[in-house]
Formats: structure tokens, C-alpha cells, sequence
């Protein structure tokens, strides 16, 4: 897992089947963890699907070209041959960005058996579409469909999740703030 610091930090990576929940206030980086992360396995030569259903899949694209050519936004906009090049050769060609409005379990599932990836990112999981009660019900149902197409398709998961209005102000947050 990159960047070295969370690899640490999961005892020394996290193997297929794993589940790993990013969680924060808004703007505090989420989306960013979780961009680095499938960069990382993409550089490790690892495929994976990246479903973004909260920022434009072409914000996300742009994040992971910056991030794997080592160029910023306005180099990349200067000289997108060059970027996309470098960004090839780092592993950009084993990431799927897939834009889902929100998407569904199934469609995620879909996508699994279609790609047979190694590992995948749901970004942002409160926005699943998933039939429940209330927001709480729904979150808990998405966390658990996600979970369960983990262990389904024996694939490495990271979701990311807004964490709720008691992590306002706190450095370090607990299951409680999502």
C-alpha cells in the first residue's frame, strides 16, 4: 500500500480479501489517500477498477496522470503527450476509472467479472445506491455490499466515506465519527 507511511501503519499491506475504510471530514484528503494508494498498486503492476462517483471521472484521471508523471496540472496542460507517456510507463494502464451515477452493487460486481481486477476503489461509498430506511441504514448496507463483492471476487477493497459532523475539530477520528 502507498504511500510506505499507511503500509507501516497496516502492519505491512493488506492482502486480498481486505476491506479498508477511508474516512474524514470533507476536504480533508480522503479522495487524495485513496488516489495515492491506486497509483501505488498500479505501479506495482497490479489492475484495479477506480469507481468515482462523487467528483468527475475526468478530475480523478488528471489526479492519477499528476500524480504518476510527477507533472503538475498546468505541465500536464502544456504537454498532455508527455504526461500521459510518463504516466504509462509508471502503471496508468493497469487503473479503470469508472464515473458511476451513483452506481449499484450489481453494476459493481458487473464490473469486477468483466476486469478481473486485483484490487478496487469505491470513492465515495455513502453515494451507492443501496435500498435502506434512513442515511444510517444506507451506509451500513453499502459498507456491507462492498465488503461482501471483496470477498466475492477475492479483491483488495478501499472505500471512502465522509465521516459525520462529530469529527468536526478532531485529529484523530473513531468508527463513531462516520
Amino acid at each position: 500500500v502507498a504511500p510506505q507511511s499507511l503500509n507501516d501503519r497496516l502492519d505491512g499491506g493488506a492482502k486480498r480479501g481486505h476491506h479498508i475504510v477511508v474516512f474524514g471530514p470533507v476536504e480533508s484528503g480522503k479522495s487524495l489517500t485513496a488516489i495515492n494508494m491506486a497509483c501505488g498498486f498500479a505501479r506495482q503492476g497490479h489492475r484495479g477498477l477506480y469507481f468515482i462517483n462523487e467528483d468527475r471521472p475526468q478530475d480523478i484521471i488528471l489526479r492519477m496522470v499528476s500524480n504518476l508523471s510527477g507533472l503538475t496540472k498546468y505541465e500536464i496542460q502544456q504537454n498532455p503527450k508527455k504526461a500521459r507517456d510518463l504516466a504509462m510507463d509508471r502503471g496508468f494502464g493497469n487503473i479503470i476509472v469508472v464515473g458511476c451515477s451513483p452506481g449499484t452493487p450489481q453494476q459493481l460486481r458487473d464490473y469486477n467479472e468483466r476486469y478481473d481486477p486485483t484490487w478496487n476503489v469505491y470513492d465515495q461509498l455513502r453515494n451507492f445506491k443501496v435500498k435502506a430506511e434512513n442515511r444510517t441504514n444506507q451506509l451500513e448496507r453499502a459498507a456491507t455490499e462492498v465488503r461482501n463483492i471483496t470477498k466475492e471476487t477475492n479483491t483488495l477493497g478501499v472505500s471512502v466515506t465522509q465521516a459525520g459532523d462529530s469529527a468536526s475539530g478532531k485529529l484523530i477520528l473513531e468508527t463513531g465519527d462516520v
